[in-house]
């Protein structure tokens, strides 16, 4: 796994999936952390509605802190390789 305040590369598996994944399935997706974060599907997630902006936050809020805490710095390194 992986040291408090220590991450590597290795943390980061991304899952590979279709580009049209509902936002319910989405939600369940980014809140399991037995499963990869999604980082190619937040680009489709950009232009939610505002219901579907509240539906995520509160999924959101639903997350663990260390899983938040992975998923907004797979973004930022997605975001850095492009």
């Amino acid at each position: 796994m992986h040291e408090q305040g220590h991450w590597s590369a290795n943390t980061y598996t991304f899952l590979q999936i279709r580009l049209d994944m509902p936002l319910d399935l989405f939600l369940e997706t980014l809140s399991d952390e037995t499963v990869p974060i999604p980082v190619a599907q937040f680009a489709e997630m950009s232009d939610l509605s505002p219901s579907e902006l509240g539906e995520f936050a509160r999924a959101w809020f639903g997350i663990y802190e260390d899983r938040q805490h992975n998923i907004i710095t797979a973004m930022v390194e997605a975001a850095e390789e492009n």
